[in-house]
């Protein structure tokens, strides 16, 4: 059967850039007139750089610009395959979500005004579906169904049983397109809310679709949309890779050695699930010497911890002795590589405690987060801390500072204030002001928890966070669900860098 392959890229990502969607699109063995690569939004002038990067402005252009290419293309009999990085993903899960939603338009007989007109009133329908599901999932209620207007002519109906996408491939969707809501960005045209997704729910009649996932990526806004259970019968993988939301898709063009694993590993799904086609050269991934790209360090390293208020993933664990298949093998070579370094420069140390046992962690000033090597399981735990830290403002032990020295108190009040001010006038309940604490109910530079067990539903929504629970000198505390245990103290984001002193924290296992 004839194949139909659109790729949709990240970000500013265009063909220059070599991330692995166009990796992947240049090896396929296609026609040209079978394939088409979507750029990323924000790859025009300035301003729409900044409109694109900030608000996801671009997308809805983009999303006409796939369909419209199965407009013009698609024949009855013909499969359709997606794939998609960052917000690339998103458009490619939505372009599926589309054909299953207001199926593919007869083309047959369209000039080229009626065919762009034909091709805005199905995306007007899929918008309007889209809100009507939205408002549907608010109220508790899951919307299944098309949006068909039988007066239009349709190559595909999706009142079919059947559906013409037979492959969505992604890489590392995100939750919220990625857009720091904390930062309180004016977005007069809507586009956040406009960009919702509705279609995280992967269409039952989707036979395959696979999704390469960054166990490494830290940016908070970057958090990790998951397909939720597969129908009976589809074939779905959702397979988590070393690196950054950047290695696993292809967006640090200096240093493949990463990226090339999760490029290999879904031409290979592609070619064994659809029986797509590839040309090209081998791949060379390296998943022990590749670079591990992290969030900066020194000024830019602070601004890049505002903007993104960085926070774990609710990641599976990585352990040697325990393999998992949603881990790819690639994580664990890394892991074993560096299993005999010194504990900060190993890759993802995993660590379970039973009942009885108790093991000592040092944590840093100066670290926004501690990565404890503990994964914690379900169970009663005795946390104790000892030690003194502190920032230039003040410090103490574990318990934080009772008070701050006068003129920092009064900065943290002002600063309190004002924060809460631009929350009343954005509207945004997320909104943070640079120089507030991290928790404001917490005193400075108290040790916080925090197990990164975060659970979504289908539709991409929090239904239960992950566990963050203030432990200052002790906390006895049951665990509800597995993750990973994370510490800081609780300082402002981007003043991390000049804080002094270690803490050092006892996990012990009660139960």
């Amino acid at each position: 059967m004839p194949d139909l392959v659109v790729c949709c890229d990240g970000t500013w990502q265009d063909r220059a850039d070599h991330t692995n969607v166009v990796g992947l699109f240049d090896r396929l063995d296609l026609p040209a007139d079978r394939k088409t690569y979507v750029r990323g939004v924000g790859n025009g002038g300035v301003v729409d750089q900044v409109r694109g990067g900030l608000t996801g402005w671009g997308l809805d252009r983009d999303l006409r610009a796939g369909y419209r290419f199965l407009v013009e293309t698609f024949r009855p009999g013909d499969r359709i395959s997606v794939f998609g990085f960052s917000r690339g993903a998103y458009l490619a899960r939505s372009l599926a979500g589309m054909v299953g939603a207001v199926g593919i338009v007869d083309r047959t007989d369209l000039g080229a005004t009626a065919l762009e007109a034909a091709v805005a009133a199905a995306h007007g329908r899929y918008e309007t579906h889209k809100a009507e599901g939205r408002a549907d999932r608010r109220a508790g209620r899951i919307r299944r169904g098309s949006a068909v207007d039988d007066a239009v002519p349709l190559a595909y109906d999706p009142r079919s049983p059947d559906i013409p996408v037979v492959f969505v491939g992604v890489w590392d969707t995100v939750g919220a397109l990625g857009i720091p809501r904390h930062l309180a960005l004016p977005d007069p045209f809507g586009s956040r809310r406009r960009y919702e997704f509705l279609d995280v729910v992967l269409d039952p009649r989707i036979p395959h679709a696979r999704h390469a996932v960054s166990l490494d990526e830290m940016r908070g806004p970057f958090r990790p949309t998951l397909w939720g259970d597969a129908a009976e019968g589809q074939d779905v993988a959702q397979v988590w890779f070393p690196g950054d939301h950047r290695d696993v898709g292809g967006g640090h063009p200096d240093d493949r050695r990463l990226s090339d694993g999760p490029l290999g590993w879904m031409i290979e799904e592609a070619r064994t699930a659809v029986g797509l086609r590839f040309t090209g050269a081998p791949f060379d991934p390296d998943p022990v010497n590749g670079t591990l790209h992290e969030m900066p360090d020194g000024p830019l390293g602070a601004l890049e911890e505002i903007a993104f208020q960085p926070r774990p993933r609710a990641a599976p664990p990585v352990e040697a002795d325990r393999r998992l298949p949603a881990v790819d093998a690639s994580a664990y070579t890394r892991q074993l590589a560096f299993a005999d370094d010194p504990p900060d420069l190993r890759y993802r140390p995993t660590r379970r405690l039973a009942p009885g046992e108790d093991v000592p962690v040092r944590l840093a000033a100066d670290r926004s987060w501690n990565a404890t090597g503990l994964y914690l399981e379900p169970g009663t735990y005795r946390f104790t801390a000892d030690g003194r830290w502190g920032t230039p403002l003040g410090g103490g032990g574990p318990a934080g500072a009772a008070r701050w020295p006068l003129v920092g108190d009064g900065v943290g009040r002002v600063v309190g204030l004002a924060e809460g001010a631009l929350r009343l006038v954005t509207g945004n309940p997320d909104a943070d002001l640079v120089g507030a604490r991290r928790r404001a109910d917490v005193p400075l530079m108290a040790l916080v928890g925090l197990v990164a067990n975060e659970v979504t539903d289908d539709a991409g929504e929090v239904v239960a966070p992950d566990e963050e629970f203030v432990v200052g000198d002790a906390l006895d505390r049951r665990v509800q669900r597995a993750g990973h245990l994370w510490a800081y103290g609780n300082d402002a984001w981007g003043s991390y860098g000049n804080n002094q002193g270690t803490v050092v924290l006892t996990v012990h296992r009660l139960a």
